[in-house]
């Protein structure tokens, strides 16, 4: 047995062998050839050889007119939404000068008379300024508080295939608008159940891309459930999770004006005055020109907030949004 195995052995030494002769013999055959057939003949092998090494491969880059051609009907599809954009976002940029008028309808742009920053000192100093901007800032720091991580706590339940039923039961009638402290929890709660839905499927979506090695590793190290969730699913979805916050941020001085409007009544009125009421109202009494103030300022404001979170996303490792 021993030596048909070792028979076995020097057979398949031999071969290995006149492979390895083989390949030698084609190389100087192929080298003696090139070299008999001159220059040209080794320059384009050694171009050849030059072509196909890695490092030479480059891809060429098509422009945008090849991916027009490809994709027309997509590109096709996006004209209306862009017409809506720049017609309804970009071309209202004309507008912001108001702010900075004495703004007549009848005398127009050209013919109302520039004051500076008047307009923005008068609505500065205007009695319900204050309360608005205080206002904004309790009901979506409320929101923010709330109703962003309902979502992804959403989110990481029905992950887990869990369904849990809160049932509430009161004896007596809750003045829920009718009270300025049950309006405010109401207003939160409604926008906790508002916004709840379309986060939670934001957040499945990135919880499905999570790989599932990750909780086989995690299930061998001992975690249960919640561990996994703790140290495997939100880690993963950070990125998603700050990428959301950051968009939030951005909305803190703006806020639900369809909520405020259709939760208004005449008997809770503390909490009902915010910045995007109060444009509103002076729009209505024809106060243009501080509406106009008014609304760019909340603009400046949500643009500061998103470039500054993103900044600091990015200095604690996150890819950030812009």
């Amino acid at each position: 047995m021993q030596k048909c195995m070792d028979n076995s052995a020097d057979k398949v030494h031999n071969e290995t062998k006149q492979r390895r002769r083989f390949v030698v013999n084609m190389t100087i055959a192929h080298h003696t050839t090139s070299t008999d057939s001159g220059g040209a003949s080794f320059s384009m092998g050694q171009s050849k050889s030059k072509m196909l090494s890695p490092d030479a491969i480059s891809v060429k880059k098509k422009g945008f007119l090849y991916y027009l051609k490809r994709d027309w009907q997509l590109y096709a599809l996006m004209l209306l939404p862009m017409a809506f954009i720049i017609v309804f976002k970009y071309f209202a940029y004309t507008g912001l000068s108001v702010a900075f008028l004495d703004y007549k309808i009848g005398k127009g742009y050209a013919g109302s008379k520039f004051v500076g920053l008047k307009v923005f000192e008068k609505v500065f100093k205007h009695r319900d300024f204050g309360k608005a901007v205080a206002n904004t800032l309790l009901l979506n720091v409320l929101d923010l508080l709330f109703s962003f991580p309902m979502p992804i706590i959403l989110a990481l339940l029905l992950n887990e295939i869990r369904v849990t039923l809160i049932a509430n039961a009161g004896k007596s009638p809750i003045p829920f608008l009718q009270e300025d402290a049950w309006w405010l929890f109401s207003y939160i709660l409604i926008g906790i159940w508002q916004t709840m839905g379309w986060g939670t499927i934001i957040y499945l979506a990135a919880i499905t891309n999570v790989n599932s090695e990750l909780y086989e590793a995690a299930k061998v190290d001992g975690a249960n459930r919640w561990q996994q969730c703790l140290h495997v699913t939100l880690p993963c979805i950070r990125s998603t999770i700050v990428v959301m916050l950051i968009m939030q941020l951005g909305k803190l001085m703006g806020g639900s004006f369809e909520r405020i409007v259709a939760l208004s009544n005449a008997k809770a009125t503390e909490y009902t005055t915010t910045i995007p009421v109060l444009v509103f109202k002076w729009f209505q009494g024809n106060k243009f020109s501080e509406s106009t103030a008014l609304g760019l300022f909340q603009s400046v404001i949500g643009v500061i907030l998103v470039v500054a979170s993103d900044k600091i996303a990015k200095k604690l490792g996150e890819d950030g949004l812009l």
